[in-house]
C-alpha cells in the first residue's frame, strides 16, 4: 500500500510541481473575502444561509440536510460527498432532496481530513447505509478511504465510489487512474434519484459504476485561477488555451492557439472520441446522450451559451442524439476562464434519475423529457418601412456627382473601421470601451449596403436617410441610438 501511494505521487509529481512553481514571485489575485485562512468557513455560512433545509455540522465543515430524521426514519441510503473547497457550487450545492444527504469540505483544493469525514460518516449513518460519491484524486480517495475503513470497523455500512471519467490523457500509465470531473455531478443526481426510490446500497453502487463507465469528460482553459492568497497557479498566453487540463490546474495534455467556439469545440469532442486514446468515449451515430457544458467558473454566461450550441451543432452533425442539455457552473476551478464537456450515454433508468426533481440549489434545472430539437422561431411582424422621400421633390445627382458621393462614403466608412480601437482606447476612459467597435459595425454595414447596390447613391437624401436606419438596426446602443 505505501509503495503503491508513493508510486502515485511519483507519477503525479509534474502537476504539483507545476501549481508550487509558476508564477511563485506573482502578487495575491484580489479576491473578495475577508481573510484566506477563513474564506471557506466564511462561504459555507453564507451558503447555509441563503438557503433552507441545510445546515452545518457543528466544529465541522460539513452542511447536511435539516430532514435526516425523516431519510433514517423511511430506512433510505444515505449519500455523501465532498472535497476540496474551490469548485463551488460543488459540493454543498448539492446536497438536499433527491441528491447528497450532507458534503464535506476541506480547504481550498485540499481534500478534507478523515476527521470531518468520519463525524459526517457517523452523523448520516442508518441501516440502509452510506454511499461516498467523490472525485478520482489521490487526496479525496486517500481520506474519504480512510474515513470509511474507520466507519466500517465501527459497525457503518459504507461504499465508496470514486468517479474518474477524464478523457484527457492518453496514457496507459493506470497508476492514478482518471481524473474526476463534471461527470460526478451527474452520478450523484443519479445516485440521489434512486435512494429517494428506496433502492439499496450495493444496487446503487453497482448503478453508479456503470453510469461512470458510460460517460466522459474533456476540460479546457483559457486563463488560470489563483487560490486566495496566492498568485494563478500557471499561465498562458493572451493567445493560448489548454486542452484537456484538471479541476485545480494540473496540466493537460496540450496548449494551442485561440480558436473560434465551433473548432474549439470540434478539437474537444474530436479528441474526447478519439479511438485511438485507451479513455476515449465510445460515441457513434445513433446514440442518445446527456451533454453538460459546464463553466470553469471564468466564463461569461454568454460564451457558455455560445459553446451550448457549438456543442449541440456538432454531436447533431455526427448522428448523435442529444436528449438531455445542462449547462452552468456544476463544478468550478475558482474563477478559472474555460468549460468542459461532459457525455452520458442514457438509457430509460438513467432519463428518470436525471429528470428526478431534486431540491439540490447548484442541480440546474434545464433538461428536457425527450429528444431535444431546438424550438422553431417565432414569425415576426412585417419590417417597418422606412421613410421613403418623394421623387419629385427630392434633389437628384449626376452620374460624376453619384459616383464622387459613393467615392466618399466608402473612404469615410473605412477610415472609421480602422480607427476602431483608438476610439476603443478612448471610450475605455470613460465609457464601457466599445465605442470603436460599435461604429465599426456600421462603417461595415453600409459599406456592404453601398457593394449591393442597396443606398439610393443617386438621391443623396434618401440615402443618407436610409444610411441612419442601417446604423439604427447594426450598432445598437446610444450611438445607434442618435444616428
Amino acid at each position: 500500500m505505501v509503495k503503491q501511494f508513493y508510486e502515485i505521487i511519483r507519477k503525479t509529481r509534474f502537476s504539483f510541481i507545476r501549481m508550487l512553481t509558476s508564477n511563485m514571485c506573482d502578487l495575491p489575485s484580489k479576491k473578495l473575502i475577508n481573510l484566506p485562512e477563513t474564506c471557506v468557513d466564511d462561504a459555507l455560512e453564507g451558503f447555509v444561509k441563503s438557503h433552507q433545509n441545510v445546515a452545518l455540522l457543528q466544529n465541522h465543515r460539513v452542511v447536511i440536510r435539516q430532514d435526516l430524521a425523516r431519510l433514517k426514519a423511511e430506512n433510505k441510503v444515505t449519500l455523501l460527498g465532498g472535497g476540496g473547497a474551490g469548485h463551488e457550487p460543488a459540493f454543498a450545492g448539492y446536497v438536499g432532496v433527491g441528491m447528497l444527504t450532507a458534503a464535506v469540505s476541506g480547504s481550498v483544493f485540499a481534500s478534507p481530513p478523515p476527521s470531518s469525514i468520519l463525524a459526517t460518516l457517523r452523523t448520516i449513518a442508518c441501516p440502509a447505509g452510506t454511499l461516498i460519491i467523490v472525485l478520482n484524486y489521490t487526496g479525496d480517495r486517500l481520506n474519504f478511504g480512510i474515513a470509511a475503513e474507520r466507519a466500517k470497523a465501527e459497525g457503518i455500512q459504507v461504499e465508496l465510489v470514486a468517479v474518474g471519467e477524464d478523457c484527457a490523457l492518453t496514457s496507459s500509465d493506470k497508476c492514478a487512474g482518471r481524473r474526476g470531473l463534471c461527470g460526478m455531478i451527474l452520478a450523484q443526481k443519479i445516485a440521489g434519484a434512486l435512494a429517494e426510490t428506496g433502492a439499496g446500497l450495493h444496487e446503487i453502487k453497482d448503478f453508479i459504476c456503470k453510469a461512470a463507465a458510460d460517460m466522459g469528460t474533456i476540460g479546457l482553459s483559457l486563463s488560470a485561477c489563483s487560490v486566495p492568497g496566492c498568485g494563478p497557479t500557471f499561465s498562458l498566453a493572451h493567445d493560448e488555451m489548454e486542452l484537456g487540463l484538471g479541476i485545480h490546474g494540473e496540466g493537460g495534455v496540450r496548449r494551442m492557439k485561440l480558436l473560434p467556439a465551433a473548432e474549439t469545440v470540434a478539437v474537444m469532442l474530436n479528441h474526447m472520441t478519439d479511438i485511438t486514446s485507451s479513455t476515449h468515449f465510445s460515441l457513434k451515430s445513433g446514440d442518445a446522450v446527456a451533454l453538460a457544458v459546464n463553466n470553469l467558473g471564468g466564463t461569461s454566461v454568454l460564451e457558455l451559451y455560445v459553446v451550448v450550441k457549438e456543442a449541440i451543432a456538432y454531436l447533431e452533425s455526427r448522428g448523435v442524439v442529444v436528449e438531455q442539455v445542462y449547462s452552468g457552473a456544476l463544478i468550478t476551478s475558482l474563477e478559472m476562464a474555460g468549460v468542459s464537456l461532459t457525455l452520458l450515454h442514457l438509457d430509460d433508468s438513467r432519463r428518470r434519475c436525471l429528470n428526478q426533481e431534486t431540491a439540490a440549489p447548484g442541480w440546474p434545472r434545464q433538461s428536457w423529457l425527450s429528444s431535444y430539437s431546438s424550438p422553431q422561431p417565432i414569425p415576426a411582424p412585417a419590417s417597418t418601412t422606412y421613410t421613403r422621400l418623394s421623387t419629385e421633390t427630392a434633389a437628384c445627382l449626376s452620374e460624376g456627382g453619384e459616383k464622387a458621393f459613393r467615392r466618399a462614403l466608402l473612404h469615410a466608412c473605412r477610415a472609421l473601421s480602422q480607427c476602431d480601437q483608438q476610439l476603443n482606447d478612448l471610450d475605455c476612459r470613460s465609457g464601457d470601451g466599445d465605442c470603436g467597435s460599435t461604429i465599426r459595425r456600421g462603417a461595415q454595414a453600409v459599406i456592404e449596403a453601398i457593394s449591393s447596390d442597396r443606398l439610393p447613391l443617386d438621391t443623396p437624401s434618401q440615402a443618407l436617410i436610409d444610411i441612419g436606419h442601417i446604423a439604427e438596426d447594426t450598432m445598437g446602443g446610444a450611438s445607434g441610438g442618435v444616428s
